[in-house]
C-alpha cells in the first residue's frame, strides 16, 4: 500500500478582485471557486492540520493541509467556512504585517499602479545600480534572492511609495491584515494553527545565515510577545525550498522548538510514520484561482510527491573549493538528516545516535562521521559505524558505511571524496545491502552474496530433532552462551567479533526495540542462539550462532513458535550460512531474497594487526554473515 500523501494548499485573499486596489494585486481565489476547491478536497481525501501530519495520523490516500498566508482581511471569508466544517486551518501571519495592516509588497503593488515605468527604472539605476542589472519587472526585483532585502527597501521601496502615498492613500487607510487580537481569537479554535511567518516578511534566501537567525529569533520573540505562546510551525516568506536556507533555517528552528517548516512548490510529501523528532518540510502549492487549475495542481503534486521534501530542488554539481570535516555530534548530524531523510525519524532521534555512535565501545577516538563542506554548508555524509572483525583469526577494528549521502547541490567528486577518506583510515570498511544502482562504486570490493529468509510465524513446534531439546527466553545474551559464541565466530573466518559485551551493547540496548536472546538447549547444552526483535508483526533475526555441525531445524522451529507467540506473523531471516538456508527452504516453508554486501580492506592497516589477506586466502574463509553485521538493525 502507498504511502499517504500530504499537500499543502496556499491562500492569500478570497473573494472578488477591485482592479482598482492595490490590496487585490495579492494571489486572490473567487469565493465560489474556493468552496468548489475545498468540496473537491474533501471527495478526493482528506484535510488536516500539520499536527496530524506529524503524529501520521491520516487514512486518506491524499491529505491537504489548507493554509493562509499573510492572513489578510478577505481570508476570514474562507477561515470562517473552514470552520463551520469543523475543518482545521493553519495560518501564517507576518509581523509587520499584523501589526501595520501594510507591508511592503502592497507598497510595491502601489508603486507598479500609480508609477510612471520609467520614473521606477531610473530610480533603481540611480539609487540601487546592482538592481538595474536583474531581469524583470520592478515586483519581481524587490523579493530577488540576490539583493539585500533592507537595501531595497529603504532605497527602493520606502522612497518610491512616498511619491505615490497619496494616491494609495483610500485603500489603505482601512486595515490589509488580521490584528494580533483577531489572530489571539482564532488561536482559540483548535482547529487553528497559528504559524510564524517571520517579521519583516523578506525573501530569507537572500539573507546570510547570521542574518536569518537573527530573523527567526526576531519573529520569534514578537510572535510570542502578541500570541502569548511560541509558534511550532515556521512559514517561509515567498516559500521557495532551497538547500542552503533548509539548512539555515535548521538550527535556530529547533532550537526554538519549532516542528515544521512551510515551504512553496508544486510537489506533495510522502509520509511514512509519526515525526517525533525530526521538523516536518511541508510543501503547498498556491491554490489555482480556477477549479480545474487546482484539480491539475493537485494531480501534478501527487505524482511528484517525494518522501524528503529536498528531492525536488534539481541536482546540480559544482566543483568549488570543498573541506572534508569530520565531526562526532548528534545535533549537528540529525539537522542533516532532517533534511536528506525527512520522515526517517530515528535518524534524528539523539537516543538513536547516542546507541548507534556515542556509546558504542568499539569507536576509540575516531569520529562518528566526515562530511563534505563548502563555506561551512555540508552537502554531503558518510557515517561510521564502528565495529570489531574476526579477519582469519585476527581481531581488526573497521566500520560499516552507515549511510553515505549528499544532498542536490554537491561537488560533483563529493561522495568519492568521503568514502576515499575512510578507506585510507580504517583496515576494514563494509557496505551493508547498497541499492544495487550503486553496487558499480564497489566493483573492486569484495562482494558477499546474503540470503533474506522469509518465514511464516508457527504456532506449533515444527521440530523434526529429538525432543530433548528446549527453548528459553532471555532479555540478557546468557552467559554460558559465551562459548557457543565464540566458538562460532572463531569457525568463521571472516564476521564481525561478537561476544557477550558485543551482544549487552549492540542488542540488548538497542532504543528502537527490545531484543530477545532465544536459546536452544540438548541436555542443558545451549546448541544454538538466536536474537530477535518483533517489529510490526515481523520477528527479525539479528543475529544467531549454532554449534558446529548443528543440525538448524530446531532452532528455526523454536524461532517460529517464538514469532508466533510475540504475536508476528512472519519470521525474517539473513545469512550466509548454506545448511540453514536449505533448512528454511525445504522444511520450514521460507522464501529467499539474495543480496550483497561489500567490503574492502586496506592491506597496510591489516598488516598493522597481524593480518595479511590474500584474494586466494579470502576465497577459502567460511563467512558468517547476519543482520548484525548491517550498519542499522531494522527499524
Amino acid at each position: 500500500m502507498p504511502a499517504p500523501v500530504i499537500i499543502g494548499v496556499n491562500y492569500h485573499r478570497i473573494g472578488d478582485v477591485d482592479p482598482a486596489n492595490p490590496y487585490h494585486r495579492l494571489h486572490t481565489v473567487p469565493h465560489e471557486v474556493f468552496t468548489r476547491q475545498l468540496d473537491w478536497m474533501r471527495a478526493r481525501g482528506a484535510i488536516v492540520s500539520p499536527d496530524q501530519v506529524r503524529a501520521a495520523d491520516v487514512s486518506a490516500d491524499v491529505n491537504f493541509v489548507v493554509c493562509f498566508d499573510d492572513v489578510p482581511i478577505s481570508a476570514l471569508t474562507g477561515i470562517d467556512l473552514l470552520r463551520s466544517q469543523g475543518l482545521p486551518v493553519t495560518l501564517s501571519p507576518a509581523g509587520v504585517l499584523a501589526d501595520d495592516g501594510l507591508g511592503c509588497r502592497d507598497k510595491v503593488y502601489a508603486i507598479e499602479k500609480y508609477a510612471a515605468p520609467e520614473r521606477i527604472a531610473q530610480h533603481v539605476a540611480d539609487h540601487l545600480p546592482e538592481a538595474a542589472r536583474l531581469q524583470g519587472t520592478f515586483y519581481h526585483l524587490t523579493k530577488s534572492p540576490d539583493l539585500d532585502p533592507y537595501r531595497v527597501r529603504t532605497r527602493l521601496i520606502d522612497p518610491l511609495y512616498a511619491t505615490v502615498q497619496d494616491r494609495g492613500a483610500p485603500f489603505f487607510a482601512e486595515r490589509g491584515y488580521l490584528t494580533w487580537p483577531q489572530l489571539r481569537e482564532l488561536a482559540r479554535d483548535p482547529q487553528v494553527t497559528v504559524a510564524n511567518h517571520t517579521y519583516q516578511h523578506d525573501n530569507l534566501t537572500a539573507l546570510s545565515r547570521d542574518a536569518v537567525r537573527a530573523e527567526v529569533e526576531r519573529a520569534h520573540t514578537h510572535f510570542t510577545r502578541q500570541m502569548g505562546a511560541p509558534a511550532r510551525y515556521f512559514t517561509v516568506p515567498f516559500g521557495r525550498l532551497t538547500q542552503e536556507l533548509a539548512l539555515d533555517l535548521l538550527d535556530p528552528l529547533v532550537s526554538l522548538g519549532y516542528e515544521g517548516i512551510l515551504w512553496v512548490g508544486s510537489g506533495g510529501v510522502s509520509i511514512h510514520g509519526p515525526y517525533k523528532h525530526q521538523v516536518l518540510h511541508l510543501i503547498r502549492v498556491h491554490a489555482a484561482e480556477t477549479a480545474n487549475g487546482f484539480t491539475d495542481q493537485v494531480n501534478t503534486a501527487v505524482l511528484g510527491a517525494t518522501r524528503a521534501a529536498i528531492w525536488q530542488v534539481p541536482e546540480v554539481a559544482h566543483h568549488r573549493p570543498v573541506q572534508i570535516a569530520e565531526g562526532s555530534t548528534a545535533r549537528r548530524a540529525g539537522a542533516l538528516e532532517m533534511v536528506l531523510r525527512q520522515g526517517k525519524d530515528y535518524a534524528s532521534d539523539p537516543a538513536y545516535f547516542h546507541h548507534q555512535f556515542t556509546a558504542n565501545p568499539y569507536r576509540g577516538t575516531r569520529a562518528d562521521y566526515c562530511t563534505v563542506e563548502v563555506d561551512g554548508y555540508p552537502e554531503a555524509i558518510a557515517y561510521r559505524f564502528h565495529t570489531p572483525f574476526a579477519v582469519d583469526g585476527r581481531r581488526v577494528p573497521g566500520i560499516y558505511l552507515s549511510g553515505w549521502r549528499k544532498l542536490p547541490h554537491a561537488h560533483a567528486t563529493a561522495a568519492g571524496r568521503l568514502l576515499r577518506t575512510l578507506l585510507d583510515h580504517e583496515p576494514v570498511v563494509g557496505v551493508y545491502r547498497p541499492n544495487p544502482e550503486i553496487h558499480t562504486a564497489f566493483r573492486a570490493w569484495h562482494r558477499i552474496r546474503v540470503t533474506q529468509l522469509d518465514l511464516p510465524a508457527s504456532a506449533h513446534h515444527r521440530s523434526t530433532g529429538p525432543s530433548a531439546f528446549s527453548a528459553e527466553e532471555r532479555s540478557a545474551f546468557p552467559a554460558d552462551c559465551e562459548d557457543l559464541c565464540a566458538t562460532s565466530v572463531q569457525r568463521a573466518g571472516f564476521t564481525v567479533a561478537r561476544d557477550g559485551a558485543y551482544h549487552c551493547w549492540r542488542h540488548a540496548a538497542y532504543p528502537a526495540a527490545p531484543a530477545t536472546f532465544l536459546s536452544v538447549r540438548s541436555a542443558g547444552r545451549p546448541t544454538g542462539i538466536a536474537v530477535t526483535l518483533h517489529l510490526r508483526k515481523v520477528t527479525h533475526v539479528v543475529d544467531f550462532h549454532l554449534a558446529a555441525h548443528e543440525d538448524p531445524d530446531v532452532l528455526l522451529a523454536a524461532v517460529q513458535e517464538h514469532a508466533a507467540e510475540h504475536g508476528s506473523t512472519a519470521v525474517r531471516w539473513e545469512t550466509t550460512n548454506a545448511p540453514l538456508i536449505h533448512t528454511a527452504v525445504e522444511r520450514h516453508g521460507a522464501t529467499i531474497t539474495p543480496y550483497d554486501n561489500f567490503y574492502r580492506f586496506n592491506s597496510s592497516q591489516l598488516a598493522a594487526h597481524g593480518v595479511a589477506l590474500s584474494s586466494e586466502r579470502w576465497s577459502e574463509l567460511q563467512l558468517h554473515e547476519t543482520a548484525t553485521t548491517s550498519d542499522v538493525l531494522p527499524r
